[in-house]
């Protein structure tokens, strides 16, 4: 298997790049056999949808896959011819990997099906890791956290004085970064346990406890000195593990589009 990273040969890409055709295909066959879903959209952003592979009127080396009930097939198409090329983008889950790809979708006189040209690569993450989505300053959420150096005792209340509140600097399933001062060192060594973690994700609120992983000196995007504090998280309910899930898949589509 020949894998490099996606930019150049650079390592600061997310991506890695597999160019296999035996192993691309055998991926593509497993998802077709049991019927895995792709989600396609275009580069514009301007149409986003998912598709079923299927096997039907599956010739040489085409991906067939039925799109859902009422889409626009015609539309589709005049939105390729509109944006000057037939290529379209992708992504499918198979066994917990999101692979992403860009291919052909070939016009035809199929009305029930989109034809994909099998790509000529894919690509999955770089980490085994989840991947962490990087928020800009001015749409970071911001993360609550019980503080560490004060003893937590559910029986009563939290107050307003028990609260530190941080700008959250990416965040994964595994876990996020968060930006504290610097006179907070001793609140954020390394092993500390956290207690009642708060952040919305999607209007959601999420509630989890963490350990701190890792801490760093640095300074923010405006120059200024902070700690950097890695947090991973304890055992998430699966409602938060979901929409933080999704979250993290979408915007990664975002990422790998922007890398095209």
């Amino acid at each position: 298997m020949s894998e490099k990273p996606k930019g150049g040969g650079k390592n600061d890409s997310p991506f890695f790049e597999v160019k296999d055709p035996i192993l691309i295909a055998k991926i593509f066959d497993v998802a077709t056999r049991h019927h895995h879903k792709v989600t396609l959209w275009l580069k514009a952003q301007t149409v986003k949808f998912e598709a079923e592979l299927t096997y039907d009127e599956r010739v040489y080396k085409n991906m067939v896959c039925k799109p859902p009930l009422g889409f626009d097939l015609p539309g589709l198409y005049n939105l390729l011819a509109n944006q000057g090329s037939s290529e379209i983008l992708g992504s499918i889950n198979i066994e917990h990997t999101n692979f992403f790809f860009k291919t052909t979708c070939n016009s035809t006189a199929d009305d029930k099906y989109i034809h994909l040209g099998m790509p000529p690569s894919i690509f999955k993450l770089q980490r085994r890791q989840a991947m962490r989505i990087p928020f800009q300053r001015n749409f970071a959420p911001t993360l609550s956290v019980f503080d560490p150096t004060k003893t937590f005792d559910s029986s009563k209340p939290i107050v307003k004085g028990d609260i530190l509140a941080m700008r959250m600097l990416d965040l994964s399933v595994g876990g996020c970064g968060v930006a504290a001062k610097i006179d907070e060192a001793d609140k954020f060594a390394k092993g500390t346990k956290l207690r009642d973690l708060r952040f919305l994700v999607r209007g959601m609120e999420i509630v989890a406890e963490g350990e701190v992983k890792h801490v760093l000196k640095t300074t923010n995007d405006r120059g200024k000195p902070m700690l950097r504090v890695g947090i991973q998280f304890g055992q998430l309910k699966m409602d938060y593990e979901t929409v933080i899930g999704q979250f993290v898949l979408d915007e990664s589509r975002k990422i790998f589009t922007l890398l095209q």
